[in-house]
């Protein structure tokens, strides 16, 4: 199944990445959100790590992820699209790096994010295409 390839021995499935990226769009959007509607709160972190362990985030049904990513995606677009650019630079802060993050950033490093995992996906994809094992 492509869906239990991995890019790297000991790494995350896709199904895997697939689910994380819903959680981490999920946590980014409300993070945002938190960060225009009050001033600088302190958001809750998670153990990104642990949540791909939990069975749901191992199991190669992704369907359901993926339409939470293009919702997600979709609303996302809405919220930036009604952002001032005033708005885009409040902040958040993180509780364990102690980090005062705007949204202009959390954008960035959303974006940047979604990239790095679709390129473990597609070296995962690869690296079976050369040891014809697909």
């Amino acid at each position: 199944n492509i869906l239990n390839l991995t890019y790297r021995e000991g790494g995350w499935t896709i199904a895997q990445i697939v689910h994380h990226l819903a959680d981490v769009d999920m946590n980014s959007f409300i993070r945002c959100k938190l960060a225009l509607t009050e001033e600088n709160p302190m958001v809750k972190p998670y153990e990104e790590t642990l949540w791909a362990e939990i069975p749901e985030a191992k199991d190669f049904y992704i369907s359901p992820s993926l339409r939470i990513i293009e919702g997600v995606h979709w609303r996302w677009w809405k919220f930036l699209r009604a952002l001032t650019p005033e708005d885009f630079e409040k902040t958040y802060r993180h509780p364990q790096s102690g980090q005062t993050i705007s949204i202009k950033q959390e954008i960035a490093k959303s974006v940047w994010h979604g990239k790095h995992h679709l390129a473990h996906i597609e070296l995962a994809k690869k690296l079976q295409i050369s040891n014809n094992k697909l």
